[in-house]
């Protein structure tokens, strides 16, 4: 009866927060589209960010000096295949960029740049969930927010509390036929689930980013949470 009660509480509330997190997805098949706010919507996502925290597992970001391999998880057989990028002018009040077929956003809060700069993102054709981020080696002031939704990727609908967004330096980009990648860094992400009776099915993942480069949705990684469970 207790579990019932809390699966019912958790299902509300994690329906408030899919309604909010997926308000601005379009089809995978629609081209790509910029959607650039501020000030609200960056105020919003970090208090959604907060939330979610408290709701479900959080993964910490680790250094691998040496590098360490990991897997390149794969989109699904039905996401449409080819290069999506989008471009957007941000400054220091913040914005979102939004990659509709990748199931890609990525949000700037207040502050995280200093002046007024030119962003680019890459959703790289292949089969693996991977992206350039330009130019190349910004630095914010505050982490940036990069929404992944698994929906069109190979884990969607299983197990994804192992996965986390990865960072493949210069030299080290490529990603091998089996999905191999060595990362020297893995970054702070918290994955976002609802509830299916008393089973978490991960819907999507929240990375934190502090500098661009390439970055790839991983498995394989060190340092994972576990995945909520019906004792917590």
């Amino acid at each position: 009866m207790f579990l019932s009660r809390v699966a019912r509480s958790l299902t509300l509330c994690l329906a408030s927060v899919a309604v909010i997190s997926c308000a601005d997805y379009q089809s995978p098949t629609a081209p790509p589209a910029i959607s650039a706010t501020t000030g609200t919507q960056s105020n919003l996502l970090s208090g959604l960010v907060g939330t979610v925290n408290q709701l479900l597992s959080t993964v910490t970001g680790v250094l691998y000096p040496e590098g360490k391999q990991v897997t390149a998880v794969k989109w699904a057989a039905g996401h449409t295949k080819g290069e999506y990028s989008a471009s957007a002018v941000i400054g220091y009040r913040g914005g979102t960029i939004a990659i509709p077929g990748a199931d890609f956003s990525i949000t700037f809060p207040v502050g995280a740049l200093s002046q007024s700069t030119s962003i680019t993102i890459i959703a790289k054709d292949g089969p693996y969930v991977t992206y350039d981020m330009l130019p190349h080696g910004l630095k914010f002031a505050e982490p940036v927010l990069a929404t992944q939704h698994f929906r069109n990727t190979a884990i969607y609908n299983t197990d994804a509390a192992k996965t986390q967004g990865a960072y493949l330096p210069d030299g080290k980009e490529k990603i091998g036929s089996d999905g191999a990648a060595t990362t020297v860094e893995t970054l702070t992400s918290t994955t976002l689930s609802t509830v299916t009776g008393l089973l978490w099915v991960p819907q999507s993942q929240i990375w934190e980013i502090k500098h661009f480069s390439r970055y790839i949705l991983a498995s394989g990684c060190e340092g994972n949470a576990p995945r909520p469970s019906d004792e917590q």
